[in-house]
């Protein structure tokens, strides 16, 4: 009767406290491995987004370069193009003090 009752509970007690452990840790371990492989995703992504930064700002600096060595080359033909004008200027100018003094 009665013992055999409070014997029951106890166990009943004991058992349940077990399967709290047991699901509490499964719980827990399923949190965990969650977790790692949110990190995992979340490490991949940020590595991904990190190497289109990269790529990009390697394409605008090469951009940039270019931007400049046309700027110089359009700067060079500028300065060549200023010569030959003012060559041709002072041959002109030395042809007609030629023709001046005949």
């Amino acid at each position: 009767g009665w013992y055999e009752h409070r014997h029951y509970i106890k166990i009943r007690t004991a058992a349940k406290r077990i399967q709290d452990y047991f699901f509490s840790w499964k719980l827990r371990f399923e949190f965990i491995q969650k977790r790692r492989a949110a990190i995992v995703i979340q490490s991949y992504l940020r590595g991904m987004f990190a190497r289109e930064v990269a790529a990009a700002l390697r394409e605008a600096r090469r951009v940039e370069d270019e931007r400049r060595r046309q700027e110089k080359l359009e700067q060079e033909r500028q300065r060549l193009e200023a010569e030959r004008e003012a060559a041709a200027k002072a041959e002109a100018e030395l042809e007609d003090d030629n023709y001046e003094s005949f």
